[in-house]
């Protein structure tokens, strides 16, 4: 079965939830964007995070067709596509203290996956309509760094307490690819890779609280919607965890961490929506200095 140009009876985009309902419930954990990084040694001038995180990964998207602004189908990457639903990532962090209650920082992990996956529906992607039981080829990049500002507006010797100002920035590469037989014969069509960097303002709050000698619960939750320019959507970052000091200069961490993105973009080269959910487990190791 060829690849068929779209027609105006591509699949509608499915009804996306809003960002609201998701945030409700979880942003009573507190989480990580600006937050010193776990198992931080309160007086350290700089420090340096590296963790390991699994999450379990719920994706969508769609790309409408540039010209009349026909929409695509939302297709779901994981059930539909092929793409890993949970993945071991690494993730980085480095900060400084800027005096006794200022600081700032920067983190950066990334997301590749590909799979290959026949699909039981017609699917539409930037203006290409992929018939039912075609075998897709799909490929999944997410690159995303952060840069944050903190104040700590309470800090005692067992406690502290702040407001963050940061800026999430995420560069997306998807990419379709389909072949499929068609009377014997092996037809094929390459969906054009789109790509965008989508950066968004955050604000949230860190704390940290010291319960026991080497023991310390922390977290930290950032949240922020807005629409601006060629992109509109929001982001909701929440994590917490137990750190345990194993020397004056660094410390370790169990954690969870909940991530919520979605974004609707109206580029030159990309019409269409992302979202993305990442929740899951990670441990981490700092050395500060």
């Amino acid at each position: 079965m060829a690849c068929r140009p779209s027609s105006a009876g591509a699949t509608a985009p499915r009804a996306r939830p809003a960002l609201s309902v998701v945030s409700a419930p979880v942003l009573g954990l507190a989480l990580l964007l600006a937050q010193p990084a776990f198992a931080q040694q309160r007086d350290d001038g700089y420090w340096v995070h590296i963790a390991g995180y699994r999450p379990s990964i719920e994706s969508t998207g769609r790309s409408d067709v540039l010209v009349g602004s026909t929409p695509g189908t939302t297709v779901r990457f994981e059930d539909e596509l092929g793409l890993a639903a949970r993945k071991t990532l690494p993730w980085f962090a480095a900060g400084a203290r800027l005096g006794q209650d200022w600081r700032v920082e920067l983190e950066y992990f990334s997301l590749r996956r590909d799979g290959t996956n026949t699909i039981s529906r017609d699917i539409t992607w930037s203006g290409t309509t992929y018939p039912a039981s075609a075998t897709l080829s799909t490929l999944f990049d997410s690159d995303i760094l952060r840069l944050s500002a903190g104040w700590s507006f309470l800090r005692t010797e067992q406690t502290e307490i702040g407001a963050v100002l940061g800026l999430h920035t995420t560069r997306f590469r998807i990419k379709l690819g389909a072949q499929a037989a068609v009377g014997g014969a092996t037809a094929g069509a390459q969906a054009e890779a789109r790509e965008a960097t989508v950066p968004l303002p955050t604000l949230g709050l860190y704390g940290r609280h010291d319960f026991a000698r080497d023991w310390s619960v922390q977290g930290r939750a950032d949240y922020f919607t807005l629409s601006y320019g060629d992109y509109s959507g929001g982001l909701l970052n929440v994590m917490a965890g137990l750190g345990y000091s194993i020397s004056d200069n660094a410390g370790v961490a169990l954690g969870y961490r909940y991530v919520d993105y979605t974004v609707d973009i109206t580029k030159p080269r990309w019409l269409g929506s992302i979202e993305y959910r990442f929740s899951g487990p990670f441990v981490s190791l700092q050395v500060g200095f």
